[in-house]
């Protein structure tokens, strides 16, 4: 890489089974090689976190983390991408995991930027967790006013009004003539759960990072 002038590397993108290989067991030896080599031959480090692809025992033993698809599809290990942001679960287990990655690198000099998570896209998720999730959103939304959700997406049409927060489900975006507003309010919560999963990721490294 040296050779053909290349200037920087990233690392760890897709290695949370490598960084913790049992759950609250971590091993930093094999990446602290690869950065003292990057160093060696004046590769800048850009430290990734691993949050794209969770180990095989996080699944296999939180599978309530997995995101499920509108038509009751589960994800599975075996690909990336599989974790609901939606999940506080999923997010613990992960803030947990790079808390010790940033104390680990965060003042090393080596290291000169971070990159979280990768290709994170907006979820439509249909985890119990999202659902949850979004009647919260709704709540905080419309100030807990199930009134001012009726109003603002005119469920008195076809019979949609509702008497509380807590009969609101997913809207299921392949049936036809489903209440827009609703969709677009599930649109908004589904983008705000990738943009907070990556700010939280940025306050824990900087926590730790060097300025």
């Amino acid at each position: 890489m040296s050779e053909l002038g290349f200037e920087f590397t990233h690392f760890a993108e897709f290695a949370w089974a490598q960084l913790e290989p049992e759950e609250g067991v971590y091993d930093f030896a094999w990446l602290d090689c690869a950065v003292a080599l990057a160093d060696k031959y004046g590769l800048k480090v850009v430290m990734c976190t691993s949050t794209a692809t969770p180990p095989v025992w996080l699944s296999r033993k939180y599978p309530e983390i997995l995101i499920r698809l509108e038509d009751g599809t589960v994800l599975d290990h075996g690909a990336r991408h599989h974790a609901s942001f939606a999940s506080p679960l999923y997010r613990e287990l992960s803030y947990r995991m790079i808390e010790k990655l940033a104390e680990h690198y965060g003042n090393d000099s080596r290291i000169i930027g971070w990159q979280l998570d990768n290709e994170p896209d907006v979820q439509f998720d249909y985890n119990p967790a999202a659902e949850a999730g979004f009647r919260e959103f709704l709540r905080e939304k419309y100030n807990n006013d199930i009134h001012a959700l009726n109003d603002a997406c005119g469920t008195a049409f076809w019979s949609e009004l509702y008497s509380t927060f807590d009969d609101i489900t997913l809207p299921k975006l392949r049936q036809m003539f489903m209440n827009h507003h609703q969709i677009l309010d599930y649109r908004r919560f589904a983008a705000l759960q990738t943009t907070s999963f990556l700010d939280e990721q940025y306050r824990v490294i900087r926590k730790h990072a060097k300025d």
